[in-house]
């Protein structure tokens, strides 16, 4: 993550939520340092430092906080965090690197984004950032640099953790790293680019682009990433609209979108980004039967993918329509509540060769009359969750999605102020949901067939709830994050957790530690717990 994935604005925090800080770059630092921010369970969070994300205006005075905007993050097994963000109008810093100046430096003159990729390591030192760079001259067509823009959209890490495939939009010409990409036709083509994780370093980057149909202009917009198994192909996935012929020479499916849009779902190539397949959730007019719709006013978007045991899964949110519409082929679906969002899954086997995608939907026992927004989805310990929003912009509610059995989890208020911002997986095989809220409530924990699992009163700006426990058990974060209402990226893995979001108004960031011993200074006391721990 809905815009698919909620806007997030410079906030960073690093926690660790179990294991050793062997990690940490410089271990001095953790010694004798008094949090700035509590637990209010006087439980283990505590932040150990600050570190560099400004964003400055051309006269050197801070700018305004949401012209940068993370979109996504993903963190390796030694910590560190790679995310994926959008600039616009002002300059960024990233602690020690250069100065990145997408309009000014180059004179360009524009009210769009351009992506930002960047590494930072688990002591909150920035590693390296990597930027398109909006280009004109022969090569691009002569195209404005005015009208060049992109957003990224997604990130994703190989499993060998070697390398990084990103997606986003784009209009006009980049170059990144002496490679230069060209948008073809009037409207957004989908991007796609594979970097070394180590460097930053570019392997390709390709386009995907639609054409002109007979009922409407082209556009691929590419929301969620994912590699295979063995990392030899990626997983891509968004919306489109117009007509998306196949690039293969033989053997391959050109798509036809009805409108306003159909999911896209790509299989690309890991070694150079070539096609190997591409489907669409709505087969029936791929034919070039433009007549031929899968639900009248039903737009579709692919929001999140997720892999589990040779399975991938597309995680998709459709607009209800006022009629019966169907997906990937499925029975009909029906809603009575025009406009309003539906989430679903659906999964294909990620070993080739690849049939369609399977017509049955995964609905996590869903009511199809109200208004679910996908935020995001985790793989953890054989489990495929899906993080969900449901209610309304004053009033939002949360709801936790298994799509391995089917069901979901609904933390419903009389006064309900919660956002599901991400899961993060703990030592061994704890499993957390982090939220966020925007004042106390009691919530109900209700599972989809009416079962109460729990009941408690939330109130942290920033909370982890357990899974394992039914969410009975929870730690929760005070602090300046207000994360409810300016939106949150979450990474982590067994030792630390990230997350990006607005912190002060002078764009700081912080690091947090895991602090075993309870005494509210991060310390090598906590590294010895934590050893004795992981022996027990």
């Amino acid at each position: 993550m809905i815009e698919m994935k909620h806007a997030t604005v410079l906030f960073v925090a690093l926690l660790m939520i179990a294991g050793p800080l062997a990690s940490i770059s410089d271990e001095t630092m953790l010694e004798e340092i008094a949090p700035s921010h509590t637990n209010k369970n006087e439980g283990p969070f505590v932040a150990i430092s600050e570190n560099t994300l400004r964003i400055l205006k051309q006269d050197g005075t801070e700018g305004n906080q949401d012209d940068f905007i993370i979109k996504q993050t993903v963190m390796d097994a030694n910590g560190n965090t790679y995310i994926s963000g959008n600039l616009a109008y002002d300059s960024l810093l990233l602690g020690d690197l250069p100065i990145i100046n997408l309009n000014d430096a180059i004179n360009r003159v524009t009210i769009h984004h351009s992506p930002v990729i960047a590494k930072m390591a688990p002591d909150g030192q920035w590693l390296w950032a990597t930027v398109p760079i909006p280009t004109t001259g022969d090569a691009c067509g002569n195209t404005p640099l005015s009208q060049t823009n992109g957003a990224i959209m997604g990130i994703a890490l190989s499993h060998d953790e070697e390398e990084l495939a990103v997606v986003g939009d784009f209009e006009g010409c980049y170059t990144l790293q002496n490679q230069t990409l060209l948008a073809s036709g009037d409207g957004e083509n989908g991007l796609v680019f594979k970097l070394n994780s180590t460097s930053g370093d570019l392997h390709w980057m390709v386009n995907i682009a639609a054409q002109v149909s007979s009922i409407s202009l082209p556009m691929v917009r590419l929301n969620a990433v994912h590699f295979s198994s063995d990392d030899a192909t990626v997983f891509i996935g968004g919306t489109y609209i117009g007509s998306l012929p196949s690039s293969l020479a033989s053997g391959g499916t050109d798509l036809h979108s009805d409108n306003p849009g159909d999911a896209y779902i790509g299989i690309l190539s890991a070694e150079d980004g070539s096609e190997i397949l591409q489907r669409d959730s709505c087969p029936d007019n791929d034919a070039g039967d433009t007549g031929e719709t899968c639900g009248v006013g039903s737009d579709e978007n692919i929001a999140s993918i997720e892999l589990n045991d040779g399975e991938v899964f597309f995680f998709t949110q459709a607009r209800g329509p006022s009629t019966p519409f169907t997906l990937f082929g499925s029975d009909e679906m029906s809603t009575s509540s025009i406009g309003k969002f539906q989430s679903y899954a659906w999964s294909i086997n990620e070993n080739s060769p690849y049939q369609d995608v399977g017509s049955s939907a995964i609905t996590f026992g869903l009511d199809d009359d109200a208004h679910y927004l996908v935020y995001g989805s985790a793989a953890m310990n054989g489990v495929v969750y899906a993080l969900i929003q449901t209610g309304s912009p004053l009033a939002w509610e949360m709801v936790v999605g298994d799509a391995t059995t089917n069901t979901s989890v609904h933390f419903t208020s009389d006064t309900p102020s919660i956002m599901p911002y991400g899961m993060v997986q703990g030592s061994g095989t704890d499993t957390y949901v982090v939220y966020a809220t925007d004042q106390p409530a009691d919530y109900s924990i209700v599972s989809n067939d009416g079962t109460t699992l729990a009941t408690q009163n939330l109130s942290g700006d920033i909370g982890f709830l357990s899974v394992e426990s039914n969410y009975t058990e929870f730690i929760e974060l005070n602090g300046e994050f207000d994360a409810y209402q300016n939106g949150m990226a979450v990474a982590g893995n067994q030792h630390h957790v990230s997350l990006f979001g607005q912190f002060t108004p002078v764009n700081k960031a912080a690091v947090f530690a895991y602090d075993n011993d309870g005494d509210g200074i991060p310390n090598m006391q906590d590294l010895h717990i934590n050893l004795n721990a992981n022996l027990d």
